[in-house]
């Protein structure tokens, strides 16, 4: 399909490179950031006012996304962290045997995403590979502080130490880390989700 004569797009430069090298001719792919509505997804729990314990992430079935691993991780920091919360939220059935510790909303529209990003201190993302990640960057633009693999999608917004924490993808004791990072140091959390 990249060679049909038809305008290609993509929403991440990543991507463009993939699909510009399997491209034959001049026609070279289109770059469109992907966007959020900022007047939307937005601040509005202060950040500094909330559980440091109180995390959040997208469930998703497909293997690339890495819920499963994600979701073990989380819970073995309870383990250690028995005040800690999940909040999760995804398109998939809920997966079974969840503890009361942990809320899933199945088809959250627009405005409890909203909501639940404003209830969270932290948003981790385990992905293996994607596209973009919009909810990482969604959670972020409401404040929460993003704890996620460096996956090739996440680049396009996510930079280490500086508005994230990120961990090479597949280590999840490496995402762990971060994960823990952020709940023992509000000063860091804060600094990263401001």
């Amino acid at each position: 399909t990249y060679n049909k004569h038809f305008t290609n797009i993509t929403i991440s430069r990543w991507l463009k490179e993939v699909v510009d090298k399997h491209t034959i001719g001049s026609k070279k792919t289109e770059y469109i950031r992907n966007p959020i509505d900022t007047k939307a997804y937005r601040v509005l729990k202060p950040i500094e006012k909330r559980e440091p314990f109180k995390i959040g992430m997208l469930y998703h079935k497909a293997p690339y996304k890495g819920s499963k691993q994600t979701l073990e991780t989380i819970m073995d920091l309870k383990k250690r962290y028995p005040q800690l919360e999940l909040i999760m939220f995804g398109t998939a059935e809920s997966p079974k045997k969840l503890p009361e510790w942990i809320t899933y909303h199945r088809n959250a529209t627009q405005a409890e995403t909203i909501a639940i990003y404003n209830n969270i201190s932290i948003f981790v993302s385990g992905t293996i590979k994607e596209g973009f990640g919009l909810t990482g960057l969604e959670a972020m633009a409401c404040g929460a502080a993003l704890v996620s693999t460096d996956y090739l999608g996440a680049k396009e917004y996510a930079i280490n130490n500086v508005n994230s924490l990120l961990s090479p993808v597949n280590d999840y004791g490496a995402l762990q880390k971060n994960v823990e990072l952020l709940m023992k140091d509000d000063s860091l959390r804060t600094s990263l989700a401001e």
